[in-house]
């Protein structure tokens, strides 16, 4: 069994234990979950990870274009892994946008006959965001084209309509986009202008603010049987109970995580929940603690469910950056890996952005990279942030990239 158990979690690409025993915590705090089975029914991971090794291997480290592509048990949390990640990114990119113009405005002044504004508001109205604002911050663009997409926004006219009153590129680009979300497919990237917005002869080049929110649009997560344990494994959903709403199940409540909106209180819970979960490891004579610790059941599970708390329930933009930074306090270093899932990644950069503290949200945007091929808006949106912070430096001597 140990010898198994030993092969199985270096083939993972994780730590191989040297057999020193964890804590002697009561078997009666820990709620029965996947990680219970880690500990007391080994073999029944090491069957379920023995029908696709790479394919599980892929999924435990962040693989997710690898983890995609294997069997179909792997691949459907995969695909659910990447279209919850995409939503995350999808959020920052209406938040980074719609910063981008009022940020530019505020540090520095809007160029004459600008369009960045009618830009950002396009990506608001897409986000269902207010646009008022963006669209006052200065006049109609020069270009006709972008003029008459500022005038149908000022006018409130919905993103599904706009095709009706456009003309040209634009008009072409925003149809592709309408069609693409009611089937469910990718939109054809020749119907729209590349780049999208281009001013000052390429000085300033802006992407499809309509590319992400269609590309997630066209993912359906696939259907997962809370039993089973190949849907819960290494997932914020410790118990069949808690797949629904992780952050609001049972384990969650009984890790004393609840709601809140002070970065004190964040902080307090994180490590509250911290301290916790180190008291689940099992006993050194449990069948599968060698298991549970090259698997890092704790580390992971923290990860996922964390992640998933504070996305849904922090409610303020500081108290949220807080909570992200608790959670890489405690596992220093940044990278995708077992306890750096991609959503947590994805959370704590719109989190950063929120808060005001956009250079924070670069490193965990660079570290999405090698996830480009199934985030496909990556780069732009990485590039679309990075916009957002040299425009929060605007007018500092030495800055680049001002209009």
């Amino acid at each position: 069994m140990r010898s198994g158990v030993r092969v199985l979690a270096c083939l993972m690409g994780v730590g191989c234990s040297d057999g020193t025993g964890p804590s002697d915590s009561p078997e009666g705090r820990v709620p029965a979950g996947w990680g219970q089975v880690v500990a007391e029914r080994p073999d029944d991971v090491l069957g379920l990870l023995a029908a696709d090794e790479d394919g599980w291997a892929a999924y435990h480290r962040g693989d997710l274009p690898a983890a995609v592509q294997a069997s179909a048990e792997v691949s459907r949390r995969a695909l659910g892994d990447v279209i919850e990640t995409q939503a995350v990114l999808v959020e920052l990119h209406g938040e980074a946008a719609t910063a981008l113009a009022r940020t530019w405005a505020r540090r520095a002044g809007l160029p004459e006959g600008t369009a960045l504004h009618t830009w950002a508001a396009l990506a608001a109205a897409d986000a269902g965001l207010p646009t008022a604002d963006l669209l006052a911050l200065a006049p109609p663009p020069k270009s006709d084209d972008w003029a008459a997409l500022h005038l149908a926004l000022v006018q409130g006219t919905d993103v599904a309509e706009l095709a009706e009153v456009l003309t040209g590129p634009l008009a072409v680009c925003v149809k592709a986009h309408v069609k693409a979300r009611s089937s469910q497919a990718a939109v054809a990237a020749e119907a729209c202008p590349e780049p999208f917005l281009e001013e000052a002869d390429g000085a300033r080049m802006f992407a499809n603010p309509l590319a992400m929110r269609t590309a997630f649009s066209a993912g359906v997560i696939p259907p997962l049987d809370a039993e089973a344990l190949s849907s819960r494994l290494f997932s914020p959903a410790w118990s069949p109970e808690d797949v629904r709403d992780p952050a609001g199940g049972p384990t969650a409540e009984a890790l004393g995580l609840t709601g809140c909106d002070t970065p004190d209180d964040a902080l307090a819970q994180v490590l509250a929940a911290t301290v916790a979960l180190d008291a689940w490891r099992p006993s050194s004579d449990a069948p599968g603690a060698r298991l549970f610790d090259d698997l890092d059941v704790v580390g992971i599970y923290r990860a996922q469910l964390l992640t998933d708390w504070a996305l849904s329930q922090v409610s303020t933009p500081a108290a949220a950056h807080e909570a992200f930074r608790a959670m890489l306090d405690a596992d220093s270093g940044r990278g995708i890996g077992p306890t750096h899932p991609p959503r947590m990644l994805a959370g704590e950069a719109l989190a950063a952005v929120r808060a005001g503290h956009v250079r924070s949200a670069l490193p965990p945007l660079r570290a999405l990279a090698p996830l480009d091929s199934v985030l496909t808006e990556l780069p732009a949106l990485t590039e679309l942030v990075n916009d957002l912070q040299v425009a929060s430096t605007l007018g500092r001597s030495g800055d680049s990239k001002e209009p």
